[in-house]
């Protein structure tokens, strides 16, 4: 009886370790499985990229015609619908009293005769200075960019700016491909111009 007493507690005792790795190998599935879906949760709701975001934000602040047709510069032109059609036009709201805008104009004139070429087209939207002001500033720093002064602020309530330097960039066929609050730097803003340019649309 005692050898068949131990042959028993020794068959029980086998089970009871093939009972247990059986359970810690669900446990480890379950772990497994529960990481898993984890990580496609956490893909599946990843955030958009920042182009993808930029995009998002400029197609979302769309209004029904996206560019300024009609706006008059100093010069006494009226833009309309052909001058834009085929290129890519940057439009900047500014004012000289506004610290980043001064770092961001200066650049905007580099990339405006750098992409020239490519049909790239600048234009200023000062926020309701005295054109004396304007004028002084922008011979002052060199700037012969096209611009006209939002007197009555119908650009600014149309493309809702609310904060400056505001840019706007839009592609060739009229969509608006970035909206950029804030002065982010030359290298920001050049691959905001190139992601409009006919040949990457």
């Amino acid at each position: 009886m005692s050898n068949e007493n131990a042959g028993n507690a020794m068959k029980n005792k086998r089970n009871l370790w093939l009972l247990g790795g059986c359970g810690a190998a669900l446990a480890a599935l379950f772990c497994f499985l529960c990481f898993c879906a984890l990580v496609l949760f956490f893909w599946s709701v990843r955030p958009p990229s920042f182009w993808e975001q930029q995009r998002r934000q400029a197609a979302s602040s769309q209004s029904e015609e996206t560019w300024p047709v009609g706006l008059t510069d100093a010069s006494g032109r009226t833009w309309t619908e052909e001058d834009f059609k085929g290129r890519t036009l940057v439009l900047n709201f500014w004012a000289s009293w506004c610290g980043p805008c001064r770092q961001e104009l200066p650049e905007l004139q580099t990339m405006a005769h750098t992409y020239a070429d490519q049909g790239v087209i600048v234009l200023l939207i000062n926020t309701d200075e005295p054109p004396e002001v304007v004028e002084r500033f922008l011979r002052e720093e060199g700037l012969t960019l096209p611009y006209t002064i939002d007197t009555d602020g119908r650009w600014q309530q149309r493309y809702h700016v609310r904060a400056l330097p505001t840019t706007l960039v839009f592609a060739p066929d009229g969509d608006m491909t970035a909206r950029i609050t804030g002065w982010r730097g030359t290298a920001y803003l050049r691959r905001a111009i190139e992601t409009a340019l006919p040949e990457t649309r």
